[in-house]
Formats: C-alpha cells, structure tokens, sequence
C-alpha cells in the first residue's frame, strides 16, 4: 500500500454513482483525503471560487472565495496552493463535460493536475481531451495500480512546487 504524507488531496467527478464510490474507497485506503462531485460546473465552483461546503463528514471541505482556493476547516491548502493535488475527471458527464471542464481551467492559466477517466478506448477519443488538456488519461474500470502510478505523479509535482 502506498502512504503519502501529508495525504494526497483528491477530487473524484463523476456522474455515474459507483465509479466515485469505488474509486473513493480505494483512494482512502490508499490514504488520501477524498471529495467527491457529479459536473464540470461544480468543479470549476470548487476549484476557482464562490462558497461551497460538502455533507458534513471526516473529510469535509470548505471552500471560500477569497482565496481562490480550497481550504480545510483549519484554514489550511494544498502545499502547492491548489485546490487539489490531483483530479481524477469523467469525460462524458451532463451539464458540464469534463472536456469542457478542464478546456476552461487551461483557458484561465491553471495547471491543476487533471487525470482523465473515460469508458472509451478509441484513440481519437482520449487524443480529444488530451488535446483539452488533461495530464493523463485512464480507462474505466480503473485499477488501484492506476491510481497509484497517478498519485505517486501528483505527489511528485506537489513536492516540487
């Protein structure tokens, strides 16, 4: 089992039910500290602004506008100033695509490290929202070997900022 400290800080967006519920159970396992969400739209509301607070849980997150940024319940960030080490973002998802998404995070000069999930292997497909700017790209179902390639990366960079 891989042990990252401090806790890798995860987001999970989805709009599918069960990828984020497996997903987040392996993460935590893996000992990272998981938020979860089902569009683009609140994402980029999380990650760039305006007050958000998640159920109240263990891992409960506040967000506050005036720091452009996420910030625990002790006022405390990510150590690379974002508001998640790493992202792990579905492409096909209503209201807001994670193509769209992570188009509109790259357009306002943020690196945020964006993993793409996708349920489809064509080529062209994953080129599309490579091309949109996500970091790297996994296939569901995704595997624990995968999450851990990808947040040994994400706390690589944040050790570097």
């Amino acid at each position: 089992m891989a042990g990252f400290d401090p806790p890798i800080i995860v987001l999970v967006v989805d709009d599918d039910r069960l990828t984020p519920t497996v997903m987040s159970q392996m993460l935590t396992r893996l000992g990272c500290s998981v938020s979860t969400a089902e569009n683009g739209e609140i994402v980029l509301e999380m990650i760039i602004g305006g007050t958000w607070k998640p159920e109240d849980g263990p891992n409960s997150r506040v967000f506050d506008s005036r720091h452009d940024g996420e910030r625990d319940q002790n006022g405390e960030g990510t150590e690379n100033g974002y508001a998640y080490d790493v992202v792990f973002l579905d492409n096909q998802m209503p209201i807001m695509s994670g193509l769209e998404m992570v188009s509109k995070l790259r357009e306002m000069g943020r690196a945020d490290f964006v993993v793409g999930i996708t349920g489809n292997a064509l080529i062209n497909d994953q080129k599309e929202y490579s091309e949109a700017g996500v970091d790297h790209i996994l296939t569901k179902p995704v595997f624990e070997s995968s999450l851990v390639k990808m947040l040994t990366i994400a706390d690589e960079r944040r050790r570097k900022s």
